[in-house]
C-alpha cells in the first residue's frame, strides 16, 4: 500500500483572482484595484501587468499540481523530488 504525505495550501490572504490588467492598473473581478501603474514605468509595464495578473491562477495551479505530484511520488522518493522542491518553494514565495 502506497502512502504519502498530502499538503493542503493554505488560505490565500491576497485578493482573491481572477485580476485583469487593464489601464491604469490591475483589477479583481469584483472592480478592486490590485495595483496600479506608476507614471514612469516604461514600455514593459504592459507584460508587467500580464504577469502579475496571472499571479493568482498560478498560484493555484502550483498547489493543485504539488498536492498531484504528492500522490503519485512514493513517500521515500518524496524529499528527493526536484519538482516538489521546486512547487513548495513557489508556494511558499507566493505566501510568505
Amino acid at each position: 500500500m502506497k502512502t504519502t504525505t498530502l499538503t493542503i495550501p493554505q488560505a490565500a490572504s491576497h485578493t482573491p483572482g481572477p485580476w485583469k490588467a487593464e489601464k491604469p492598473g490591475i483589477y479583481s473581478a469584483d472592480g478592486v484595484c490590485v495595483a496600479m501603474r506608476h507614471p514612469e514605468s516604461g514600455p514593459e509595464f504592459t507584460a508587467n501587468a500580464r504577469l502579475i495578473a496571472a499571479a493568482p491562477a498560478l498560484l493555484a495551479a502550483c498547489k493543485r499540481l504539488l498536492v498531484s505530484l504528492e500522490w503519485s511520488i512514493p513517500a521515500d522518493k518524496m524529499d528527493r523530488s526536484e519538482q516538489v522542491d521546486t512547487l513548495r518553494a513557489a508556494i511558499a514565495a507566493a505566501t510568505a
